[in-house]
């Protein structure tokens, strides 16, 4: 009997023990996500450093019956949620975005100069009242012939496309210097409803432009 009594403390002992270590294993985890995001963070504002960061400002909004937006540790929905946003008022409501390597999402921060946070689908984004009036009729005009569109506002930045002499397209400045100009094309999202998606950025020594109100 006493053999039995020693065993089963023993077993309860070695449960609570799991129990404490599975605990902690999960904090650590938690840690360990939050971190990985703050480094990808330093190396997304290290591509754009000593230039603007080119991030252009949009509104966002919710899915149908959602009451933030989550703002994800990678490009996925199955990846954990690092962040939410809450429109909570009109201010609160802007955020500060770039094109990322999936075309489906973006890297978003809540402010000009960063950090990033994360990443959001490009659906959640959009222009709406002063800010959709902010949008330009570009046209490329460099003499060589055409001119790259840069995942970021930096020469450094890797091209994700080309558009040719005489191309016309929406843009949207996208620093304070009026130095990088947002290219946007129209996008039809999951919901059905159209998009203006930011693709990339041109210096605006490429291209003349001309705001809607001129």
């Amino acid at each position: 009997m006493k053999n039995l009594l020693s065993f089963a403390v023993m077993m309860i002992a070695l449960l609570l023990t799991g129990c404490g270590q599975s605990v902690h294993e999960e904090q650590a985890a938690e840690e360990t996500a939050v971190d990985e995001v703050a480094m990808k963070s330093e190396t997304m504002d290290q591509a754009v450093e000593g230039e603007e960061a080119g991030r252009c400002v949009f509104f966002f909004s919710y899915k149908d019956g959602e009451k933030q937006l989550n703002v994800y540790q990678e490009p996925s929905t199955s990846s954990p949620v690092v962040n939410t946003l809450k429109n909570e008022s009109v201010d609160d409501a802007y955020i500060y975005i770039t094109p990322c390597d999936n075309k489906d999402w973006y890297h978003v921060s809540k402010s000009a100069k960063g950090p990033y946070i994360g990443y959001m689908q490009f659906d959640r984004a959009f222009l709406d009242g002063e800010l959709a009036e902010n949008i330009c009729e570009c046209t490329v005009t460099d003499p060589d012939g055409t001119v790259n569109v840069r995942q970021y506002a930096t020469t450094k930045s890797k091209v994700v496309k080309t558009l040719p002499k005489g191309h016309h397209f929406i843009g949207l400045l996208a620093d304070d210097n009026n130095q990088w100009m947002g290219v946007l094309e129209e996008r039809i999202g999951e919901d059905k409803s159209e998009h203006y998606q930011l693709i990339g950025f041109v210096h605006v020594s490429k291209i003349t432009y001309s705001d809607n109100g001129e």
